[in-house]
Formats: C-alpha cells, sequence, structure tokens
C-alpha cells in the first residue's frame, strides 16, 4: 500500500494559480485613488466662487492619494518582478517605485505662499473694515489702484499680493506633476530594460505635455477678464493633473498590464491567472465590440467568428 502527501500537486493536472500576478493584473488595470482631476468647467466655477482658494487646498491633497495609490501599486508589480525573474535589476526597479511620491519642498512652498497670503489679508482686514465689496476689488477687479489716497494704494497693494501667492502656489503644484511624471518615467525606462531581457517589447509613456484643451484656454481667458490673473497659472495646473491621471497614467499602467500578461504565457510550466476585462480581447464587429471570454472562437453577443490569439510559445 501506497502512502500518498496531500501536499504534494500534480505538474500535469491543470495550471497553478499565480496569486500575486492576478493581483498585480487586477491593480493596474483599475481606476488609482481619486482617479481623475477636476474639469475645466468645475475649476472654473469652484475656483472663481470660491477666489482661487479651493482648488488650491483640494488638488495636493487628491493629487498626493493618487500617488499614493500608484505607488503601492508598482511596488507590488517590482516586487513581482523580483520573484519571476531573480535579476539584480529588479531591485532597482523597486528603489524606483520606492522614489515615488510628493515632494515636499514643493508642498511646503505652495503651503507658505498661502498663509503668507493669509497673513496679508489678515493685517489689511484689521486695518480697513472688511466688506465683501472690498474683498472683490482685492481680489478681482482692483488691478493698479486708481486714486492716490492710502486706501486704494493698499487695495492695489493686496491685490498684487493675493495674484503673486497664488499664482506662485498654483504653479508649484503644475510642477510637482510635472516632476512625478518623470519619476515614473524613471521606473517605465527600468521596467523595460528588465523586459528586454524577457523578449518584451518596449512599455511606451504618452507625452504629459501642458494638457491644455479649448475649455482650459476659455476658462483662462474667463477668469483674466474679471482681473482673476491668478487663474492662468490655475488653469494650466488643473489642465497637466487631469491629463496625467486621466490618459498617462492610465495608459502606461495598462502597457505594464498587457507585459506582465505577456510574461505570463511564456512562463513554463503554464500558470493560471483570470484576464482583465481591460486586457480582454473585442469583437471584431464594428456595431458589437463586445469583450470577449478568454480563449473565446466566437463572440457571445453577435456570434462573430474570432481569430486565434497567439499567446503561447512553442
Amino acid at each position: 500500500m501506497v502512502a500518498i502527501d496531500p501536499s504534494l500537486q500534480s505538474v500535469h493536472g491543470g495550471r497553478t494559480p499565480d496569486y500575486l500576478a492576478g493581483a498585480v493584473l487586477q491593480s493596474l488595470c483599475r481606476p488609482v485613488g481619486a482617479d481623475g482631476g477636476w474639469g475645466a468647467v468645475k475649476s472654473v466655477v469652484v475656483g472663481a466662487l470660491s477666489f482661487g482658494v479651493v482648488p488650491l487646498l483640494t488638488w495636493p491633497a487628491r493629487l498626493g492619494s493618487f500617488i499614493t495609490a500608484e505607488r503601492a501599486e508598482l511596488w507590488h508589480l517590482a516586487e513581482w518582478v523580483r520573484l519571476r525573474t531573480g535579476r539584480a535589476e529588479a531591485v532597482e526597479l523597486q528603489r524606483s517605485a520606492e522614489r515615488l511620491g510628493v515632494r515636499a519642498r514643493l508642498s511646503g512652498l505652495a503651503l507658505l505662499t498661502v498663509l503668507a497670503v493669509a497673513a496679508t489679508f489678515f493685517a489689511y482686514f484689521n486695518d480697513y473694515s472688511f466688506s465683501f465689496h472690498r474683498l472683490i476689488r482685492v481680489t478681482y477687479v482692483a488691478g493698479w489702484p486708481r486714486h492716490a489716497d492710502a486706501a486704494w494704494r493698499a487695495e492695489g497693494k493686496l491685490w498684487m499680493v493675493w495674484t503673486v501667492g497664488l499664482s506662485l502656489a498654483y504653479l508649484a503644484h503644475y510642477v510637482q506633476v510635472r516632476r512625478h511624471a518623470r519619476a515614473v518615467e524613471a521606473f517605465v525606462r527600468q521596467f523595460n530594460r528588465i523586459g528586454e531581457g524577457e523578449g518584451l517589447s518596449a512599455a511606451r509613456l504618452p507625452e504629459l505635455g501642458l494638457g491644455i484643451r479649448p475649455l482650459w484656454v476659455a476658462g483662462a481667458i474667463v477668469l483674466v477678464g474679471v482681473g482673476a490673473v491668478w487663474g492662468v497659472p490655475m488653469m494650466l495646473a488643473g489642465a497637466v493633473h487631469r491629463r496625467y491621471t486621466r490618459v498617462v497614467s492610465r495608459a502606461y499602467r495598462e502597457e505594464l498590464a498587457r507585459r506582465v500578461r505577456s510574461m505570463l504565457a511564456m512562463q513554463r510550466p503554464e500558470v493560471a491567472v483570470p484576464v482583465p476585462v481591460k486586457l480582454r480581447r473585442e469583437c471584431p464587429t464594428d456595431r458589437c465590440r463586445a469583450k470577449l471570454k478568454e480563449g473565446a472562437n466566437f463572440c457571445h453577443r453577435c456570434g462573430a467568428r474570432v481569430a486565434a490569439v497567439l499567446d503561447r510559445v512553442a
């Protein structure tokens, strides 16, 4: 009589699941944290009603949450690559993921600028009685002083402080987004160097650019038209924030997920990992475009025949 050890698994009886790879694929294909910045219309409306303050307080927090979630996803990808390949470059890939984060100096600059502006306004309204009409003049339409009296000169100076202060804070947020995008680009380049050794094509990272679209330009023109010159850097920061979270980040994470899937397809023995919906093939019929199930030869919606996909190596 032969004793059978239940802890042993057969290498022929089905594919062994790779739970870490499955988790990495799913995380790369789902939205990250508070995915997506504000649109142009919301930025103009909220920014105008709050004198430019609310976006400045909201966007850095949203970006910080986004970067934290994104860093966790990329770190787990790097850990899977290290376990999968055993390459020394995978350790540097993990370090690249760990270096992702909000730049404290830029966040500190924005915060100090806001505090300085707030202190200036407090001192001004401590000397002159507060009124909503006066607040509008010193934040929107004052510009340069129109009279020689002390009150008008003070309002003109305060308008300059408000405009320059908010502009610097929004430019700090703009630089924050661009520096993070460069750090992610370094991570993708490091991943591509490892992927070359695995026979993979290089993952592409879309250009961040300025993110400017007609609505963002129109919003900046409207704000400048009412004296809110700080609206230009605000719209610039909002546009690049939205483009990174809604376009660049989604695109490069999907590119990385496809290469993880390719590495799994070439692995022997095979591993069982569900294919995320975003990575599934689509029906070739223009009016259908349904997501196909893994290994399907026909579309389950319209019945169209689908060409077989070659995701295995001999």
